[in-house]
């Protein structure tokens, strides 16, 4: 009996054993570790690239700074083409690539770091623009201080400017300069002039024909008289095309609007006036497409003057006339054909108050109005001097912008004359004294711009300050740097 309850007891200690074992090793099966699994560093994340300036051998970008949130410290590298151009741990990356080629494919990448992931990058490309060329320039003489009114564009690509030059009192003068705008030559005439109005255009013949007071004078391309024709002291000629072997000249004769009609050879073919005296002044002209004239000035309207159109003839008939009537007093500048044989028309607009507005409007081969805008920045005191068309179909006209100081100014529209873009000028020594304009634009035929105008100051000068006459070409978004 004894011997069976210690058999007994012996199996059950035995199970007990083995029972433990079994569930010790089971628990052990089952033992989650109460450790914390140490956190994912993320990688960073880079903006996108962005291109601030492209010309035709730079290019501008710019990058923000990469978010990390860990925190890390961050590095950063510039790639362009491969090569390794900047390295930098500060972010917000803003370079300038320059010494670049002209209408060339470039590609690049930023990319950034931290210490434990691979690297993230953010890719850019851009196309360098064609090249233009691109200056501004000042002008003057140690005789006198010079101004000028017109230019235009000679056989070898450079210019040749006209307009006074003051000693004790104002004489005509001319400067050539090449197409990099470095001057090549320049001229002062005996030839007193009171009014700077007019303007030069060149000739089939390749020399240059110049309207100023009661002068129309014909050039070389050295600057030499070839011959001069002096109207009386009453006339006054202000705008000249050259038609068929012909030409026309706008301007007032015994106080009213004229027509005159030259040869080549400065003798005169007829002459008419328009209207009474007083009654219209014409400024502007240009050819229209059928082959005849149109002139632009202002009409006598109540106790002001509004702008006014007339068409001619080639014997200087009037075909029609119209006035754009307007409660301001009007300035005309120019009138230019368009490629849809209407006209694009600047000038400026004097309201109450002393507003000045910058005025351009747009007319069909009629005459018939399509659109008028007018434009008042900077104390709404804004001038249009110029206009012309661009090979895109829009319009650009420059001025300035201002009282004292007075900025110049350059305005691209759209066909219907929304402002596409504007840009001011002011260079560096832009100080409260100074006056900055232009007076006229070309369009070049790298489709920039060429600009004529003058820098000078209201009351005095300043030692070491420059003034005189301007010329500036741009490329085709009136960048110039």
């Amino acid at each position: 009996m004894n011997f069976i309850w210690m058999k007994f007891f012996k199996t059950i200690f035995f199970l007990f054993v083995f029972l433990s074992i079994f569930f010790s090793c089971r628990k052990d099966d089952t033992v989650v570790d109460d450790k914390v699994p140490p956190p994912v560093n993320t990688p960073p994340k880079l903006p996108e690239v962005t291109l601030l300036k492209l010309t035709y051998n730079s290019a501008t970008i710019s990058c923000g700074k990469a978010i990390d949130a860990d925190n890390d410290t961050l590095y950063y590298s510039l790639y362009l083409k491969d090569s390794l151009i900047l390295s930098s741990v500060s972010g917000d990356i803003l370079y300038k690539f320059e010494n670049l080629k002209p209408e060339t494919f470039y590609e690049g990448k930023i990319t950034v770091t931290d210490s434990v992931n691979e690297p993230v990058s953010s890719g850019f490309s851009f196309t360098t623009l064609k090249y233009k060329t691109l200056f501004s320039k000042i002008y003057n003489n140690p005789g006198g201080g010079i101004a000028g009114k017109s230019l235009a564009k000679t056989a070898d690509g450079g210019y040749v400017v006209f307009g006074t030059i003051n000693q004790e009192s104002r004489f005509m003068f001319i400067l050539k300069v090449d197409s990099l705008g470095y001057e090549q030559w320049s001229r002062i005439y005996d030839i007193k002039i009171h009014e700077l109005y007019g303007e030069i255009i060149k000739t089939v013949q390749n020399n240059f024909v110049l309207v100023i007071d009661n002068n129309i004078i014909k050039i070389d391309d050295q600057g030499n008289i070839l011959w001069h024709f002096v109207a009386e002291k009453k006339n006054y000629y202000y705008s000249v095309i050259e038609s068929d072997g012909e030409l026309l000249i706008t301007g007032l004769i015994n106080l009213s609007a004229s027509l005159t009609k030259l040869t080549l050879n400065g003798e005169k073919l007829w002459e008419r006036t328009y209207y009474d005296p007083y009654e219209r002044d014409a400024g502007s002209i240009c050819k229209s497409h059928d082959g005849n004239y149109v002139i632009l000035g202002t009409a006598k309207v109540d106790d002001k003057r509004n702008f006014w159109i007339l068409k001619a003839d080639n014997e200087g008939n009037m075909i029609w006339d119209r006035i754009y009537e307007s409660p301001f007093y009007d300035f005309t500048e120019q009138i230019v054909l368009t490629n849809d044989n209407g006209f694009i028309i600047a000038g400026n607009s004097l309201a109450s108050q002393n507003v000045n507005m910058a005025r351009v409007f747009k007319t069909d081969e009629n005459g018939n109005l399509i659109w008028d805008r007018t434009f008042k920045w900077d104390r709404f005191k804004t001038y249009a001097r110029g206009v012309t068309q661009t090979p895109d179909g829009s319009y650009v006209f420059c001025g300035s912008a201002g009282y004292t100081p007075q900025k110049s100014l350059l305005v691209k529209l759209d066909a219907s004359g929304e402002v596409i873009w504007k840009q001011f000028y002011k260079p560096p020594d832009y100080i409260i004294d100074y006056i900055w304009r232009f007076g006229e634009v070309k369009v070049c035929s790298d489709d920039g711009f060429i600009l004529l105008g003058g820098k000078s100051w209201v009351e005095f000068g300043y030692p070491g300050q420059e003034k005189g006459l301007w010329i500036m070409k741009t490329d085709e978004y009136g960048n110039y740097e």
